[in-house]
């Protein structure tokens, strides 16, 4: 009964914040003249204060509202979701789905957050009449919720049980474990808490309730970008269920959308690209996308954003030294023992991007599993690099202590300093250790070999080696020395997977402009730049539509880019 109550006053704490959160959000965002006539029903009121989000919504509705691409008088809908607190985010899948109906000639449905002001009047310049909205729990629900949670979780012994827990056949355990490390920001968690329960009934909430929207709609496709946690994670299982074809996005202005078509492919990453258009690749462009990868890496070393996460760009103003004085190794004061580089993954994000894990729970246990060996392995010179995402969004429980601990202590293990730039290892490391990072893959195309343990977006490649037990990575890990330069077909295969991840699959779409993916966007800009591009925009000029329309016509998995390349066009299925 205590567990009840403490479980039913954190929903009553969560609720209080986000109204608190959008009512100082109305005070800075809107006009409360204007905010008050729209509630009252004047729905052609734009109450928002900026001039560039008014001015973009007034040529947005000339372009679209008289060609209507949304509303056809058919049995099929599409749905479209738009939950994801990012103008780009929401805008790219409004682009995404004019351009998928006026293939397909569909009904449109927005799926919008209640009381999402901003994507109601940003969709309805798209001609969108329909509206589903997601509204939080009432108290009622909240407190039949918890009770149904607290009576399926009693019969659980541990945690372990929790997070493979199945609700109508809906993987809700592990998406509310995933839910609860990302948004409580605890690393990990041993024993069902409070905390746990009232994001184990958000889930089951979620589930019930897409489940009811398949129901009572015919939806035949869904346009979904961002698929990890509850509810977004619960949705796109549900649409899978239903058998849903689903549309997510993958990039920025340049982008890719990948298709989902089957229950199957719930645990596939929307980066990764198929087996089958790498072997296509390599037999026939493989020197083109070499080169054209080389070119960009080139760019990006330059520019130093080689090794820098995307979504940390604009938040950090640190200057990172590109070159150290006599090395690395002269810096530590280190012996010509080989120089092994641990990458360490964000503890928050990117759990179970494949699904389950394949030899530990989280990436808080295998980080934890390998530091604890560093001080036996004397193979090789250790240089431990955090990753830049924790600088900002910083968990609860972290690694920093034990790393300086190992520091200190031990001469072969050293931190990389945050200052550098990534693009000094390049010259200095000489072996690569991930769970699943991207270094797993880009490191092989510079000649450095690695080593991953888990899932990565690469290891469906029938040439990268995903190590399959800690019995194994520790056996790797003791003669991690021994392992030689990649050969020079891994250097190649790596490098065109790198290719057809970072530019093959990827086209220019000339209604989204430029942007950072962080929350630090400027919208101001953002909103001008959608203006100047909605009026230039036709669909005979824009290249993503007419590989997206390829993509749609030959069943390609993602959309292929289609200058970068010599493809025979033939049906590819390759989902």
């Amino acid at each position: 009964m205590i567990n009840f109550f403490w479980c039913i006053l954190i929903f009553e704490k969560k609720e209080l914040r986000k109204k608190l959160s959008y009512f100082l959000y109305i005070l800075k965002e809107m006009s409360l003249f204007r905010y008050f006539l729209f509630l009252l029903g004047w729905k052609e009121i734009n109450p928002f204060r900026s001039k560039e989000f008014k001015e973009f919504i007034k040529q947005n509705k000339t372009k679209w509202q008289k060609k209507n691409y949304i509303n056809y008088d058919s049995s099929s809908s599409i749905l479209v979701e738009a939950f994801i607190n990012h103008p780009a985010y929401s805008l790219s899948n409004a682009v995404i789905s004019i351009f998928l109906n006026k293939n397909f000639k569909h009904n449109s449905i927005a799926l919008i957050r209640k009381p999402d002001i901003k994507n109601q009047i940003l969709f309805k310049s798209y001609g969108f009449k329909k509206f589903i909205y997601f509204k939080n729990l009432n108290l009622f629900q909240r407190i039949k919720y918890i009770f149904i949670s607290i009576k399926i979780l009693k019969k659980m012994k541990n945690i372990d049980q929790a997070y493979r827990f199945k609700y109508k056949n809906i993987d809700v355990g592990l998406t509310a474990y995933d839910s609860y490390l990302r948004y409580v920001g605890d690393s990990t968690i041993n024993k069902i808490t409070p905390d746990f329960i009232v994001i184990f009934a958000e889930t089951l909430f979620g589930c019930d309730y897409f489940i009811d929207i398949f129901k009572e709609e015919k939806i035949s496709k869904l346009v979904q970008s961002e698929t990890q946690f509850s509810p977004l994670n619960t949705l796109f299982q549900v649409g899978l269920k239903n058998k849903a074809e689903i549309y997510s996005r993958y990039g920025g202005d340049e982008l890719t959308v990948r298709r989902y078509t089957n229950w199957k492919q719930r645990y596939e990453y929307r980066g990764a690209v198929s087996q089958k258009l790498f072997n296509e690749v390599y037999k026939k462009n493989r020197k083109k996308g070499v080169r054209q990868i080389k070119k960009l890496y080139s760019r990006k070393i330059k520019s130093k954003l080689f090794g820098v996460d995307e979504v940390i760009i604009g938040l950090t103003k640190i200057k990172l030294q590109s070159k150290i004085k006599n090395g690395i190794r002269n810096k530590f004061n280190w012996n010509n023992r080989k120089i092994a580089v641990f990458f360490l993954s964000h503890l928050l994000d990117g759990n179970f991007n494949y699904g389950f894990r394949k030899n530990f729970k989280n990436i808080y246990y295998s980080t934890k599993f390998v530091l604890d060996k560093l001080p036996k392995l004397k193979n090789v010179n250790w240089l431990i690099k955090p990753h830049p995402a924790e600088f900002h969004f910083a968990p609860k429980k972290d690694f920093k202590s034990l790393i300086k601990h190992l520091s200190d202590k031990y001469d072969h293990i050293k931190v990389f300093p945050e200052k550098l730039n990534p693009t000094i290892l390049l010259k200095e490391a000489d072996l690569a250790l991930t769970s699943s990072g991207t270094a797993g893959i880009e490191y092989p195309s510079f000649n450095i070999n690695s080593i991953h343990y888990e899932k990565a977006c690469y290891s469906s490649m029938n040439f990268m080696k995903t190590v399959s037990s800690k019995k194994k990575l520790i056996n790797e890990l003791e003669n991690f020395h021994k392992l030689k330069k990649p050969s020079k077909t891994l250097i190649i295969k790596a490098q065109l997977y790198l290719f057809i991840r970072e530019l093959l699959i990827k086209s220019k779409c000339s209604l989204i402009p430029k942007y950072i993916h962080s929350r630090r966007i400027n919208e101001k800009k953002f909103w001008k730049d959608c203006s100047l591009n909605v009026k230039r925009f036709h669909f005979s000029n824009d290249f993503f539509y007419k590989m997206f329309m390829t993509q749609l016509k030959f069943n390609f998995r993602h959309t292929i880019n289609l200058k970068r390349i010599d493809l025979k066009l033939k049906k590819f299925n390759d989902f």
